[in-house]
């Protein structure tokens, strides 16, 4: 693993803790409250944040070593096989979820899930694209 792959990780977990504050925290809270089953959910004051933060950093690992052995470098092409990986990996374990589980309450929960994970996934992929594409040369 490569300096550029370890910033990588280490940036993009950030970004998703970031992100998902955003969307699952602000934008999407009503929503997902409404149309996910709440009874296994814990309270805000209840979370485990130690947790979550080691979830984003490694997701942002994951994301960061697959860009890096796919040789990703630069905003848009990072952005771009970001959303794949974030596409594959959200039907992926939500429709495991679905299958298993009573956590949505309808398809629209899942669909929404699935849009916001991607979106997630092609920031964040962008954002280490952009990483694993700098110079390594110091000016």
């Amino acid at each position: 693993m490569n300096n550029k792959t370890i910033l990588g990780g280490l940036v993009g977990g950030v970004a998703f803790f970031l992100l998902g504050w955003l969307i699952y925290g602000i934008l999407l809270k009503d929503f997902m409250a409404e149309n996910m089953n709440q009874a296994g959910m814990r309270k805000m004051e209840e979370m485990v944040w130690w947790a979550m933060g080691l979830s984003c950093l490694i997701q942002g690992y994951f994301t960061a070593l697959m860009l890096g052995w796919s040789n990703t470098r630069g905003l848009s092409i990072g952005m771009q096989k970001g959303a794949i990986i974030g596409l594959l990996v959200s039907l992926s374990l939500n429709l495991s979820m679905h299958a298993m589980s009573t956590c949505f309450k309808n398809m629209n929960a899942l669909i929404v899930d699935v849009a916001a994970g991607t979106l997630m996934f092609a920031i964040v992929g962008a954002i280490i694209g952009r990483i694993m594409g700098m110079s390594s040369k110091t000016a």
